[in-house]
């Protein structure tokens, strides 16, 4: 007589999903929080939006710990964390879970449930909701880094794969259903924090102000901006299942919006410029220029809110206790042409670059790189729409000209707006970032580098004097020491040649000085022959394949 078999599901269940969500990355998000990694939540689904996710990350790290350090047990919290992360260290990978047994692992000391449970109730199951999804929506995916720890070739290592491969043997598009309406409620309730903490800032008007369905004109820019919000929106329709659309904000607002936060809740704000020096191949011409890239260092800078002059100014006093604080970080580039010997911004010297972007509007240097950027991404319903008129339409008329230049823009400041303030409004701020980024090369340059096809990818081939590549949270000294490996790295391989064409070994992105060369390494599939290969050619670049 046969034997019954004990074998569990093939695939992940919908059940099984939805505790591997609820509770295993609930317990994981909350450590990350406790442990202040907030690096670690970082979601990405699709929408390109990732500074939106940091504000929220950044108030629920300041709530828990507030809550544990009031009653008295944040030490013994980080205890039971990391005796809860030793007890778990040997459950099942994600993409092994199938059943809801998989997803809770092994059993943990009960007051650590306890502990959860408390932040839990003073989060609420919103706010706990949206918390865990970034943990979720972290972990299922990865991103290639090249040389310069620059991130590109996002792709998915989805517990969602499993039920993928159960759609690819059934032909059945509902296998995939049960994970459309997470990623779809990540969105929506990122967006709706984003907009009530927008409409909590300090208004002028105290009065709650109500968009209604047509554009109304507003005096002051805090209201324009929530005017602007409630008319600029989009969406990335779900493929599956139509009900669970990913809602987008536009990057300009965001990030307007999330100045006034920050600035008004006292936050520090972090700063990374990684450099690169460019030198002409010799196949290089006008028409097609190509170049070589060389690391010359980063510049760090913390910036701390002055409430006189309504700016972010540039901290020098910076406690150790500081620098273990979560903030929003802003992780930039920077490229120049060798030998061109520019001024300012596009100094050479890191020095004088540095003493450039000391001396600028931080902020309005972020306004320029959101004025610029896409408005949604390339996946939404509306790819590139001109909302010109839109902001023309949520503000008072406004009949003078402001100075502005790459540095600074007259009367832009995050203050409160008050009656008598000489400044811009939202629509000539924003048409004057724009412009300003616009004549610097920002457009179409917002990544450092891009798809190829055929399994490749190229570098930025042109000076840009300030970019952002990537917003999220970090600590002053993690970023410190994230920095000083790569710095260590290229130390290692001062014969290295960096090329403008990418390919991927694993999850490394190292380069090539031309396409040709790159596609023949691409042919080998073995991951350490491959390796081999590119080593034998640029043998000079061996430490950095192997970092």
């Amino acid at each position: 007589m046969p034997t019954k078999s004990t074998k569990g599901p093939s695939f992940l269940q919908g059940e099984g999903f939805t505790a591997l969500v609820t509770q295993k990355h609930k317990r994981e998000a909350f450590n990350h929080v406790i442990l202040e990694q907030l690096h670690l939540l970082d979601p990405v689904i699709g929408d390109a939006s990732c500074e939106q996710r940091v504000p929220f990350v950044i108030d629920v790290h300041a709530k828990v710990i507030g809550i544990l350090k009031q009653e008295g047990m944040l030490e013994r919290a980080r205890g039971l964390v990391l005796a809860c992360i030793e007890a778990h260290k040997n459950d099942k990978a994600d993409t092994q879970v199938r059943t809801k047994k998989d997803a809770n692992g092994a059993e943990h000391d009960p007051e650590y449930d306890q502990m959860v449970d408390t932040l839990v109730t003073a989060l609420g199951p919103n706010k706990t909701a949206y918390l865990t999804l970034c943990h979720t929506f972290t972990i299922s995916s990865v991103m290639s880094k090249d040389e310069f720890q620059f991130p590109f070739s996002p792709r998915s290592r989805s517990t969602m794969t499993v039920s993928v491969e159960k759609t690819e043997e059934t032909g059945s598009q509902e296998d995939l259903q049960f994970e459309v309406p997470f990623r779809s409620r990540l969105a929506s309730l990122a967006i709706k924090y984003l907009s009530n903490k927008t409409a909590s800032v300090p208004r002028t008007n105290p009065d709650e102000l109500v968009p209604g369905d047509t554009p109304t004109r507003r005096t002051f820019v805090e209201d324009q901006l929530i005017e602007a919000n409630h008319h600029m929106r989009s969406a990335v329709e779900a493929e599956i299942a139509t009900d669970f659309s990913i809602p987008l904000l536009t990057i300009y607002n965001q990030l307007r919006a999330m100045g006034l936060q920050s600035f008004n809740d006292k936050r520090s704000v972090l700063l990374r410029v990684r450099r690169m020096e460019l030198t002409p191949l010799p196949q290089s011409s006008a028409a097609e220029p190509r170049f070589t890239h060389a690391y010359t260092g980063s510049i760090i800078l913390t910036f701390k809110p002055n409430h006189t002059t309504g700016h972010y100014e540039v901290a020098t006093d910076i406690t150790p206790e500081e620098k273990k604080q979560p903030c929003l970080l802003f992780d930039a580039w920077s490229t120049f042409v060798v030998g061109t010997n520019g001024r300012g911004l596009d100094a050479e010297k890191n020095e004088e670059y540095r003493a450039a972007l000391v001396a600028s509007d931080f902020w309005w240097l972020i306004m320029q790189y959101a004025a610029t950027h896409p408005v949604y991404t390339g996946c939404a319903v509306d790819k590139d729409p001109d909302y010109s008129e839109l902001y023309d339409a949520v503000c008072e008329k406004q009949d003078r000209s402001f100075a502005a230049s790459r540095e600074d823009c007259e009367g832009f400041n995050l203050k409160k707006h008050v009656g008598g303030d000489v400044r811009p409004n939202l629509v000539n701020e924003w048409s004057m970032a724009a412009r300003i980024g616009i004549s610097r090369g920002l457009a179409d340059n917002c990544q450092p580098v891009r798809m190829a096809g055929g399994g490749t990818w190229v570098r930025i081939n042109r000076a840009v004097d300030f970019q952002i590549d990537h917003i999220y949270c970090d600590t002053l000294e993690r970023v410190e020491a994230e920095t000083q490996k790569l710095e260590d790295m290229h130390s290692a391989a001062p014969n290295a040649i960096i090329g403008p064409v990418l390919l991927r070994i694993g999850e490394r992105g190292v380069s090539c000085t031309d396409k040709p060369a790159a596609d023949e390494i691409n042919k080998i599939r073995n991951k350490n022959k491959k390796r081999a290969a590119y080593v034998a050619k640029y043998p000079g670049n061996e430490a950095l394949v192997l970092k």
